[in-house]
């Protein structure tokens, strides 16, 4: 199996060929050569890097608006500065290796799979936060383990989301359900870093373990301070993590079967939303492909904040598209921390101000 990495946060992508050991061949470009005959290609681009994302939490915080990592205005800013990048690479790809499958890694995994979902017929997933959460859950337990194989069997996992937001609704290690003792226990929960954000009683009231997002888009009124986390804080998805994961997946993909919780098209798995719609879901996977598993009705509070979420980066996908300055307003004005036409506007004209290579992916009114 021919694995690619393109990585990199500068306007060019540094290109590995992945070893099954582990290791890494520097690839010359271009992404075309350096992909063509993949069988899996994993992107992990942050376009900008920090320095970018740290400018986009300036602009909504100078703008009076909630300032939180990947989140609202600072989220959607860094998704019309990533979907560009992305979609030009997708068309490499679709090129080079038309049978390939595409793992996207970052905050904005589900988002970005989401823009690649139709031009590679479904054959992308993301790995985001949601493998981290259910890591942190089992920590808090005590009951630490890995995604493969030989951990497979005895875990059970009911988890939906999407990118940083996300509730694990049911653990179950060897038949018994983990969860519920944990969410009465203000003492075990206590070492989840997730919950500490949450009011006393929340999440026993909501049956299930969430990101600390979920308390940011539902209560950020209520919290002292609208600064992002914190590097390596509750939701960040650790890289060192998401790593892991994606080793995890590709021994998957070789034969050596495995549960992980990522970005998949929905198909029918959540009955309630669109079967295109790409949700952070548990997934079997092995030699044969990833196959999401059976959960729960999600309630209509999560299928409102997932919907109100996606609806504004499916807007921001269509303006990148169009290379429309108003819809990529509006998909700021539709983010539901930002909820205002006129502020979405003003959020969208600074980073036009602020970034000429972004200004130019907007080229129509």
């Amino acid at each position: 199996m021919r694995v690619v990495i393109i990585g990199g946060d500068g306007p060019e992508p540094t290109l590995f060929l992945a070893g099954r050991d582990g290791t890494r061949t520097r690839l010359a470009g271009p992404l075309r050569s350096a992909a063509a005959g993949a069988d899996v290609v994993v992107w992990t681009r942050t376009v900008g890097g920090r320095t970018a994302a740290d400018r986009d939490l300036a602009r909504a915080r100078g703008l009076g608006l909630p300032a939180f990592a990947g989140l609202g205005a600072a989220g959607l800013c860094t998704l019309l500065r990533s979907l560009p990048v992305f979609l030009a690479d997708v068309a490499e790809l679709t090129a080079a290796a038309p049978g390939a499958r595409l793992i996207v890694v970052g905050d904005q995994a589900g988002a970005l799979a989401q823009a690649a979902a139709g031009p590679l017929d479904g054959r992308v997933v993301g790995v985001g936060s949601g493998s981290a959460l259910v890591a942190r859950t089992r920590a808090a337990l005590g009951t630490p383990g890995p995604g493969r194989s030989r951990d497979a069997a005895c875990a059970e996992i009911d988890y939906l989301g999407m990118d940083r937001i996300g509730w694990l609704r049911s653990l179950r290690i060897d038949g018994r359900e983990q969860l519920t003792d944990l969410l009465t226990d203000p003492d075990r929960l206590a070492r989840l870093a997730d919950a500490r954000l949450f009011p006393p009683g929340a999440l026993a009231a909501m049956g299930a373990v969430a990101t600390a997002d979920v308390h940011r888009c539902t209560a950020w009124r209520d919290l002292p301070d609208h600064a992002g986390t914190p590097p390596g804080g509750p939701g960040s998805g650790p890289v060192e993590d998401r790593g892991a994961v994606v080793t995890g997946l590709l021994a998957s993909l070789r034969g050596e079967p495995g549960r992980f919780v990522l970005h998949v098209v929905n198909g029918g798995t959540v009955a309630a939303l669109p079967p295109r719609l790409v949700l952070e879901l548990a997934c079997r996977v092995d030699r044969s492909g990833v196959h999401p598993e059976r959960t729960h009705a999600p309630g209509l509070g999560q299928l409102g904040l997932l919907a109100a979420v996606r609806d504004a980066e499916l807007v921001a996908v269509a303006a990148v598209r169009a290379g429309s300055r108003s819809q990529a307003g509006r998909a700021l004005a539709a983010s539901p921390l930002v909820a205002s036409v006129q502020a979405g506007h003003a959020v969208l004209g600074r980073l036009l101000d602020d970034e000429p290579d972004v200004r130019a992916a907007f080229s129509r009114p």
